[in-house]
């Protein structure tokens, strides 16, 4: 008898096969980056049943999906930011990229290399990098406290990814949760899930009105020079539109007031005194 053979099952060598067969090809939608988020959302919420328990797995899988789509959102509208605004190419010139992005990201979507190596699950990093890249200071908006919360939820993502939602020392002592003689177990069930979705939500819709509005700023002041037409000024304000406007919230009839992007720019340009 084999001694070492008497603790577990045995196994040989396994391997993935053809990587190819775990990535597919995506078509870039065309939609605004908040609109996608919404759509990754939906998608998620509708996995998850109302009778999901908070003792599985699933609403823990489904928070971090609804975390991953967050984080992407951040990368899709910093990266259009750096094609879209003067101002942010230059604050890109700044900065490094690696040089692998470089090679494998196609030529529209080449801006994303610019944060492969940034963690988004992070309200840190998201400060940073807006200020980084965007020259936006976001620790002094009315950003804070939704940052804040983003933050708890990113401390709970810690625990489910890297210790089968045990909850680590660290995560508990930035929760402010009590300690406990027992190991604390992270429990998501539908109604959590749900809290943890409209963090993300309104972080995204928070952030998506900010940057536009710092846009649209920009856009009536220090991008205009003498070389500025009517056709100059329509095509940068309607790629404006296009980046943030979200046709979700409209065909929701959620968006508070109702308009196209010329109304829009005319009521930006009566504000800045431009006619």
């Amino acid at each position: 008898m084999d001694w070492k053979k008497l603790i577990s099952q045995t196994v040989g060598q396994e391997q993935l096969g053809s990587l190819t067969d775990f990535v597919q090809d995506k078509t870039n939608s065309g939609n605004a980056p908040i609109d996608d988020f919404y759509n990754e959302v939906r998608i998620i919420l509708s996995l998850s049943s109302p009778t999901m328990t908070s003792t599985d797995w699933h609403g823990s899988m489904n928070a971090i999906a609804i975390i991953s789509s967050t984080e992407n959102y951040f990368r899709c509208i910093l990266g259009k930011m750096i094609t879209l605004c003067p101002q942010s190419k230059k604050k890109a010139a700044e900065n490094n990229i690696n040089f692998g992005s470089v090679l494998w990201h196609p030529n529209d979507s080449i801006e994303r290399g610019a944060f492969e190596h940034v963690s988004f699950s992070d309200s840190k990093k998201i400060i940073e990098m807006t200020r980084k890249y965007i020259g936006l200071e976001l620790n002094k908006s009315d950003l804070v406290p939704i940052l804040n919360e983003f933050n708890k939820v990113c401390e709970l993502r810690h625990g489910i990814v890297h210790s089968a939602r045990i909850l680590a020392g660290k995560n508990a002592l930035m929760l402010n949760l009590p300690s406990s003689n027992k190991e604390q177990f992270i429990t998501i069930g539908f109604g959590q899930l749900q809290n943890i979705a409209s963090i993300c939500t309104t972080l995204v819709v928070s952030y998506n009105q900010n940057l536009f509005e710092v846009m649209a700023k920009r856009w009536a002041t220090s991008w205009r020079d003498s070389t500025w037409t009517t056709e100059i000024e329509n095509e940068h304000f309607k790629k404006i539109w296009n980046v943030f406007h979200s046709k979700v919230d409209k065909n929701n009839n959620t968006i508070p007031e109702t308009g196209t992007w010329i109304k829009c720019k005319n009521l930006i340009k009566a504000e800045y005194q431009l006619f």
